[in-house]
Order: structure tokens, then sequence, then C-alpha cells
């Protein structure tokens, strides 16, 4: 998730150019960035993060400016179910069943578009997870004095991709259905 969403940030830096022809760029030093992905049970929370050694170390894409709104192409970003690291074998081998993993190994993130407004910007990126899809809004932050990361948080509810909740002893240990995404997007940005 983390290489898609710096696609988001990036595009926040450009979004004074008025260009309505396709633009390329290439992101590279996406390692910095941190993922992770927070739940609670009806007894604990859970934390569970990506390890960024998974992630390419450069992808590029393509985007045209319209007005308010940068529309993306080639913005698809997979990310391997293997990279995640819930704390301990049994909650790893909980969390990659529930996403059906062994059918589906990896989650793929289409960002489609990131929209500026007086109050920030918004993408809308298409989750295919478990072999289903479903569309989100997602806001961005960045620090305009440090312009090499992005910071955001998506909340989404896993009875949206048709997910079996792993329960433990007997059914008295049960996980919420929303679960919450958090992301620093770091890298290095360069026009190609």
């Amino acid at each position: 998730m983390r290489t898609g969403l710096i696609i988001l940030w990036v595009l926040g830096l450009f979004s004074g150019y008025a260009q309505k022809e396709p633009q390329g760029l290439l992101i590279t030093g996406l390692q910095s960035s941190v993922l992770s992905i927070e739940g609670s049970t009806n007894v604990n929370c859970f934390e569970c993060t990506f390890d960024s050694a998974y992630l390419e170390p450069k992808t590029s894409l393509t985007y045209a400016k319209k007005a308010n709104l940068y529309v993306l192409s080639n913005a698809v970003f997979r990310l391997d179910l293997a990279g995640f690291d819930c704390g301990g074998k049994g909650i790893n081998k909980d969390f990659r069943e529930m996403l059906r993993a062994e059918a589906y190994p990896s989650v793929f993130l289409n960002f489609t578009r990131v929209s500026v407004s007086e109050t920030g910007y918004e993408a809308t990126v298409i989750i295919s997870l478990a072999g289903k899809q479903h569309t989100y809004t997602v806001p961005i932050d960045y620090d305009r004095q440090d312009l090499s990361h992005a910071t955001g948080k998506l909340e989404i509810n896993v009875k949206d991709f048709q997910l079996e909740k792993p329960r433990k002893l007997m059914g008295l240990v049960v996980i919420d259905d929303v679960i919450s995404i958090h992301f620093d997007i770091g890298g290095s940005v360069a026009d190609f």
C-alpha cells in the first residue's frame, strides 16, 4: 500500500502545474516508508507492519492534470501478504488465512485519481483483496517543510471483502469489523 500511496503525495507536490498532457514520474527510495494495519478484538488490540524490503526500489506512473484533479494511469501496485508481520506465528497465520493468502497472495491497489481542494488532497483507490474490489477515498497529508513524506489513514470494513474473521477460544475472541491502515510514505521524485 505504501508504494501506491506515495503517488498521492507526489501529485500533491505538483499541484501548481497546469499540464493537461500526460506526465511521468519516477519514485525512488520507497524503503524509508512505514505501513501498518491496526485492529482490535473484544479483548485486545493488534498491529501488523509491512516490511519495506518487499517494496520495489523504484516505480513509475503517469498522470494528467485537469483543473483540480489528477487522473492517474499505470498506478497499480502489488503488496505481497507475506510482507506483513503481526508479531507472532499464530496471529500471522490467522491474518493470512483471513485474507485468503493461499488463493490471493497479494493485495492490489489501483490509484485512479487525486483531487485537490482547500482542505487538502484526496485519492481514489480501488483495493483488490481476496478476490473482491472496493473503491475508497483516502485523505493525504504531507509536511510542506519536508516534502519527502506523506501520511494518512484509511479505515476499511472487513465485511466489504466478505472476509471470514478468525475466532479464537471457541468464539470468545472475535476481531472487530473495522481495521485502520496507517502509512508514512517516504521517497524521492523525479520527472521522466
